[in-house]
């Protein structure tokens, strides 16, 4: 009688189940062995019958067990950015005495699988996403499904809400930074005054690779010039940037990553205001520009 309240109780609280096509293939064997018990009258085949009846019925209320004390929790995420993919983390925790098996947790567009997970342990499962557009979006809600113990029948619980908001940034896209006049490394030096090396960056002339580096470690690399003044701070003015609003934050966006990886310090003015990377961290103004 507990394990009925409990299996009613599971069922009326969102753990759902769908037949596959093998639950035919048990219907139909059902159906064969009830005309051979009819008409032959064997036990065995009654036996037999009351068995895999008994299974299939018994895996409901394991399949349903499996998933119900199985928790999700939002962990982090990678940067979102519009129209491209990437990832966010969800910790899952196993609430229950034994170990849940065969877990697939599903989005409106991708899905990850955890083959199992231990009682009372927790496992990091990677799910991908995609917006199509900036600004502050909800994480998609999961359905958690899974085909165990038998396959003739999948249990799930779906509308699982992560309640996690994050912000999606413009598409980095546009003109290379190190290709425009905003970026002078060397406005005074030489060719060969330089003092070091450092990593080459696209829209660089290739006469500033240092290809001894090159002939050595095989990676590119540009010369660093004695002249080159690397406290100079990069003004990005919003409104001189051609194409529509679009257009514009997308190219912001992809300059402020060129800079971040490049360690440069920059401004951007956009609105009567001015953003500074001195002041501020990357991720407060790339939200800035997504939630523009």
């Amino acid at each position: 009688m507990k394990y009925l309240k409990m299996f009613i109780q599971i069922t009326l609280t969102g753990v759902k189940s769908r037949p596959t096509k093998y639950f035919w293939f048990v219907i139909l064997s059902l159906f064969v062995l009830f005309l051979q018990a009819y008409m032959h009258n064997f036990n065995i085949v009654f036996i037999v019958m009351f068995f895999i009846f008994s299974i299939a019925g018994a895996s409901g209320l394991v399949g349903r067990l499996n998933i119900y004390f199985v928790d999700i929790e939002y962990l982090s995420s990678e940067r979102f950015f519009a129209t491209e993919v990437s990832k966010y983390r969800l910790r899952i925790t196993n609430n229950q005495r034994i170990s849940a098996y065969s877990l697939e947790f599903i989005n409106d567009l991708y899905n990850s699988f955890l083959t199992a997970i231990k009682p009372y342990e927790q496992e990091i499962v990677e799910l991908q996403y995609q917006y199509s557009t900036r600004g502050e979006r909800k994480l998609p809600r999961l359905t958690l499904k899974s085909t165990y113990p038998l396959p003739h029948e999948f249990f799930y619980r779906d509308k699982i809400d992560l309640d996690q908001s994050i912000i999606v940034f413009p598409k980095p896209q546009g003109v290379s930074l190190f290709s425009t006049k905003l970026y002078n490394p060397n406005p005074d030096g030489e060719i060969d005054d330089f003092d070091g090396i450092k990593r080459f960056n696209e829209g660089e002339s290739l006469s500033m690779v240092h290809w001894a580096s090159f002939a050595k470690s095989g990676e590119i690399m540009s010369k660093k010039f004695l002249y080159q003044n690397e406290d100079d701070v990069i003004r990005f003015i919003f409104k001189d940037i051609e194409g529509d609003d679009e257009a514009r934050l997308s190219q912001l966006t992809l300059w402020v990553l060129e800079c971040e990886a490049n360690a440069l310090e920059f401004s951007i003015e956009i609105d009567n205001q001015t953003l500074e990377s001195s002041q501020m961290s990357i991720f407060d103004i790339l939200s800035y520009l997504g939630r523009y």
